[in-house]
């Protein structure tokens, strides 16, 4: 890529990839009454935000969102299914391919909490591997009465 136009293609990345890669524009369905995380919620909700993160990790590395639906809420797979090679196809084309990710830890947002981690992409530019990484997060929630469960997750480009 011409050196010139690399300020202005992360401009458009900044702008597009954050809006095709966060669940927040999945339809508004009934509200959702959540309880505050308890000291015996996190584990739980740990492992709910690996698994989904990992099944989402071989099914960008494989190009297959097979290993993604296995670990995803039912309410949400026919939508990902048909938005997956678009996704897919984003990370693929912008960052190059998948060579792994690596846990960073969790942020609390009131009765939300987002677990993140680094996922790391290469590609040759100019005869040049060239190593990109952004944070893919997963936010969990819990209602009442209930274990914990994925609310939302996104990638971002810093």
């Amino acid at each position: 890529m011409n050196r010139k136009k690399i300020p202005f293609a992360a401009v458009i990345l900044l702008l597009l990839l954050p809006s095709c890669f966060n669940s927040k524009d999945l339809p508004e369905s009934e509200p959702v009454k959540l309880r505050e995380f308890t000291p015996a919620d996190l584990i739980p909700a740990k492992s709910v935000a690996e698994n989904f993160a990992n099944g989402f990790f071989a099914a960008v590395k494989a190009n297959d969102f097979a290993p993604w639906e296995k670990v995803m809420p039912a309410r949400n797979i026919q939508q990902y299914k048909a938005q997956f090679p678009a996704f897919y196809n984003e990370l693929h084309v912008t960052f190059g391919d998948f060579e792994g990710a690596e846990y960073l830890g969790e942020v609390n947002n009131a009765d939300l909490k987002n677990f993140l981690w680094k996922m790391r992409f290469s590609k040759v530019e100019n005869g040049k591997k060239i190593t990109r990484e952004v944070v893919f997060f997963v936010r969990v929630h819990c209602e009442e009465n209930k274990q914990p469960d994925i609310s939302g997750f996104g990638v971002k480009l810093f």
